[in-house]
């Protein structure tokens, strides 16, 4: 029987089965069995199709409640692949879920779980499957063996008292217990006896395990003394994050800050009126919760606080990793003036030659830049690989550039692209961005109508690897002159957008990208996937997402892969829009068929229905690696 044929047999199965009609989709998929059965038989290699149909009859058996002839018809198959994984998920699944069996379970894990240790297994287009059965064949094994643990002792002769289970079992075994346990069962644990409490609060291993993974305040800070009744020293203690505003009692900060406990995250609120002991606190060289910080994030209302607090706060803190700075303003009306008296200059500079990550946002629509520039004045941070600016102004963020000297990521809120061409153009900044390896921009609030001039390229990015635009109006004629600096390096282009308002970088009337007129510099022009593919040699991962998309962008996109010159191969292809149903889908797929290949694609609709065949076919013939419906999609 032709392939077509046995495909629209195969299709027809399927349907029955997904309908309901059990007896009639085992009828035909037991036909087409021995027509791939005759095929193996004749030619000695499977045929396409083979699994597939072995894949949806074991479904149907499994449905009917007939394992015997599941177990025989999936034995039979791996006689002929023995190590495939796809079937030995099925065996797994079936002993696990079904025909509940967890020795059997169990046997089928560790046979998969072999076949995972060889070399480039995770390149595997069957990976997800091993990690759908690792998972709960690593929680069976833990089953098994806590089954074991507590109902033979050492000597195997009696069983463990469950109600003692805090003396009989060995500390080290108690311990991998804790860390397996989230907050809330380690507190309840405290709670349930004395015994156990006591067992917990004299064992500074099991205290270690305490860590409180978690946003955390200082009210929730105090709950915890009271439950360890203050036995147990606050340097034991680990926090995620720690929250800190102004008008804490000060009573219990002092001894937070004077303690050697392990905070990850310090957040500090500033205010006009905060309380001033609390300020000579955290401002303190002697608090050692400071000067151990590696991250703090900082909120203030106005420039004063920032610079008249943490400006000293900042001369403690020598070993900070990241630093994050938000000044906001509370909603106003736009027609409102909002005052604020100029700062003096604050003195001196500090250095912060460990930090890695500053991030500084200034949510005001017209920012004081007078005040907001004395900051960065401030600083320096020679180290500095990682950049987030969050303001409508340019020119007070410019000195942020001049001290790095090894930049690896620039991310830019709130500016039109012109903003970026500006700083790597500036005499004393062009050399700071050699080692750029990642471009954000996003949010981007206003409409800028400034043009890019003819025959205008910004300087080569020798290192630029990912680029993403979010929410930001970009346009066609942008993108490509920004790639113009990167087209040897680049590895990413993410284009996230949902803006309610219309886009022209999706008029299929518009010419093409890469095709900008002398003699019509303003004339705008559509996105153009095919030009990405071309023009991007290193191309990898690409993503597309936006709402604004009309389905005649999705139609032209595909019908012009299939038009491909020749074949074009991709880590990751994202394509999203609340138009990109199953047909166009199918449409997409059948496009890219033996011009662009995928290892993992991501997609609008769940795969069900009509859909399923063709993925399950691209995957097959090896068009794609995997498919998968994204998280934030479904």
């Amino acid at each position: 029987m032709p392939f077509d044929a046995l495909f629209e047999k195969y299709l027809d199965g399927l349907s029955a089965y997904e309908s309901g009609y059990i007896s009639g989709s085992i009828y035909l998929l037991e036909d087409l069995l021995e027509e791939v059965k005759n095929y193996y038989n004749e030619q000695n290699k499977l045929n396409k199709l083979h699994f597939k149909i072995v894949d949806a009859l074991s479904n149907a058996y499994i449905s009917n409640r007939d394992f015997k002839k599941a177990v025989s018809l999936m034995n039979e198959y791996l006689e002929l692949d023995p190590d495939n994984l796809r079937v030995l998920y099925k065996f797994f699944t079936l002993y696990h879920d079904f025909d509940i069996n967890e020795r059997l379970a169990l046997k089928y894990y560790l046979k998969v779980s072999d076949i995972s240790k060889t070399d480039n297994f995770e390149s595997n287009v069957d990976y997800e499957v091993w990690k759908l059965i690792e998972f709960k064949g690593k929680a069976l094994i833990q089953k098994r063996k806590a089954d074991l643990m507590l109902n033979l002792d050492n000597d195997s002769t009696k069983p463990i008292d469950k109600q003692n289970l805090m003396k009989q079992l060995p500390i080290e075994v108690l311990k991998k217990i804790f860390d397996q346990s989230d907050n809330r069962s380690l507190v309840n644990i405290l709670r349930v006896c004395k015994g156990w409490r006591n067992t917990v609060l004299e064992s500074p291993l099991l205290i270690s395990s305490y860590a409180l993974k978690s946003y955390i305040t200082l009210e929730q800070l105090k709950s915890y003394y009271r439950l360890f009744d203050q036995k147990v020293l606050l340097s034991d203690i680990v926090i995620e994050k720690l929250s800190l505003e102004g008008l804490d009692e000060v009573k219990i900060l002092k001894s937070l800050i004077k303690s050697t406990i392990q905070v990850k995250q310090l957040c500090l609120s500033f205010e006009d009126d905060t309380n001033k002991e609390f300020i000579n606190l955290v401002t303190n060289p002697n608090a050692i919760l400071i000067t151990n910080l590696l991250e703090l994030k900082i909120s203030s209302d106005s420039c004063q606080p920032i610079i008249e607090f943490v400006v000293p706060l900042l001369q403690n803190t020598k070993n900070l990793r990241k630093l994050e700075i938000f000044i906001l303003y509370p909603f106003y009306d736009e027609e409102e003036e909002v005052d604020e008296d100029e700062i003096d200059d604050p003195k001196g500079t500090i250095v912060l030659d460990k930090l890695e990550k500053f991030t500084i946002s200034y949510t005001k629509r017209n920012p004081d830049g007078v005040n907001i520039s004395k900051i960065s004045k401030v600083l320096v941070m020679p180290n500095l690989k990682q950049i987030l600016v969050d303001m409508s102004l340019v020119e007070p963020f410019l000195p942020y550039f001049k001290t790095p000297t090894k930049l690896r990521s620039l991310s830019i809120a709130r500016h039109h692209i012109n903003t970026f061409f500006s700083i790597v153009t500036h005499p004393d900044l062009s050399q700071k961005f050699r080692y750029l390896e990642n471009l954000e921009f996003g949010d981007r609030a206003f409409n800028y109508t400034r043009s890019i001039p003819i025959g205008f390229n910004p300087p080569i990015l020798p290192s630029l690897k990912r680029i993403l635009f979010h929410n930001t109006n970009v346009n066609a004629m942008e993108i490509d002159v920004l790639l113009n600096s990167c087209r040897s390096t680049l590895e990413e282009l993410v284009i996230q957008n949902d803006l309610n308002n219309s886009n022209n970088l999706y008029n299929i009337h518009y010419p093409a990208m890469g095709t900008r007129r002398n003699d019509r510099p303003n004339e705008p022009l559509r996105f153009d996937f095919n030009y990405i593919l071309k023009s991007l040699p290193k191309l990898k991962n690409f993503t597309l997402t936006d709402r604004n998309i009309p389905e005649k962008f999705f139609t032209k996109m595909f019908m012009d892969i299939a038009l491909l010159d020749r074949p074009y191969h991709l880590d990751y292809l994202e394509i999203f829009n609340q138009v990109c149903t199953e047909q166009v889908t199918i449409l997409m797929l059948l496009s890219m068929r033996d011009k662009l290949f995928v290892k993992h694609l991501m997609i609008a609709p769940k795969i069900s229905g009509t859909l399923k065949p063709f993925i399950e076919l691209a995957i097959s013939s090896g068009q794609i690696g995997k498919i998968e419906t994204a998280k934030y999609h479904q």
